[in-house]
């Protein structure tokens, strides 16, 4: 082979090899496991946790396996009673609606409680804690307890992820939304769609 054909080729396939490379580098792979840190479920048995805050804690619990992480989440209440989401803030997981489910249910609501990823019995996934994470998070418990629409209430943060769920997925909200002692998670760009701009 002549030394200038031999140019001419590796000239030709230099761009296609540096393309493939740059390809194979400059794109993200997916991981084929996710890193999921542990919930209080993993404690063990002699841990005070199970005493304080036991995952039987309220009737009707289960786990379920969502895209992020296992999820804990609880449905008490009449099957055919109007049906109400309760989303706990940043501190303390479901078992802060201890006094107020009770007297949902009695009430004649269904009442769907849940641990937020990072919270309680759910697994805290090592990803982007945001608006979407949480959002998803109930849409797609929503889904796997086949409630196509809710009530939704919320303290503190959860009044956060209540008002960008019902902004996000408002064909899952009913007539009625609750924010309790809202904060977190409203963006700068969210309350001018539910409250108008002060004006001087």
């Amino acid at each position: 082979m002549h030394p200038s054909s031999s140019l001419q080729w590796f000239l030709l396939a230099l761009p296609a090899a540096v393309l493939v490379a740059y390809c194979l580098t400059a794109f993200p792979h997916a991981s084929s496991t996710r890193a999921v840190h542990p919930s209080l479920a993993t404690l063990p048995n002699h841990s005070s946790s199970w005493e304080i805050y036991p995952d039987t804690f309220y009737k009707g619990g289960a786990y379920v396996n969502l895209p992020q992480g296992t999820v804990r989440h609880w449905l008490i209440g009449p099957e055919d009673g109007e049906r109400i989401v309760l989303i706990h803030g940043l501190s303390v997981p479901a078992i802060i609606w201890k006094d107020v489910a009770p007297k949902l249910v009695s009430s004649g609501f269904r009442v769907l409680l849940y641990d937020l990823y990072g919270r309680g019995y759910s697994d805290a996934p090592q990803t982007t804690y945001d608006a979407n994470l949480y959002t998803t998070q109930l849409a797609l418990l929503m889904q796997h307890v086949r409630w196509d629409r809710a009530h939704i209430v919320g303290v503190s943060m959860g009044g956060g992820i209540a008002a960008a769920f019902s902004a996000q997925f408002p064909y899952l909200v009913s007539d009625k939304i609750a924010l309790i002692a809202s904060s977190g998670l409203i963006t700068v760009s969210a309350p001018p769609r539910f409250v108008a701009p002060h004006r001087r």
